[in-house]
């Protein structure tokens, strides 16, 4: 077993590689920047994380709601949603519980709710 100080990002990767849970993207064309493959192990373990989190803050919070949505889009949205001017998220301190969000996140929240009570009427 390694110690805290043994334990680097380049040994983990090589464990991960080793076992066959990921390697860098197009590793056998010279590879590309901050992207992985998923190996058979890393495919499963994937996918368990990702079914553990949708049932976690999806499934069991009835403030959020799914989507699955496209990557790739039209540039006029990024321009549009401020994104390519300069975009910056607004943020919220909220102090009792010392917990940064980002101020539209909690409009977005504010709007289900009052979206839901409209239905519930």
């Amino acid at each position: 077993m390694l110690s805290n100080t043994e334990k680097t990002m380049e040994k983990i990767v090589a464990l991960c590689k080793g076992r066959g849970f990921v390697y860098p993207g197009s590793e056998i064309y010279g590879g590309l920047s901050n992207s992985w493959d998923f190996g058979p192990l890393g495919v499963e373990f994937k996918n368990n994380v990702k079914r553990a989190w949708w049932q976690k803050f999806v499934q069991e919070n009835p403030y959020n709601v799914g989507l699955d949505s496209a990557i790739l889009m039209n540039p006029q949205i990024w321009v549009a949603s401020g994104h390519v001017g300069g975009f910056s998220d607004l943020l919220w301190t909220v102090r009792t519980v010392r917990h940064v969000t980002e101020l539209t996140s909690l409009l977005k929240i504010q709007v289900l709710i009052l979206q839901a009570g409209a239905l519930r009427k």
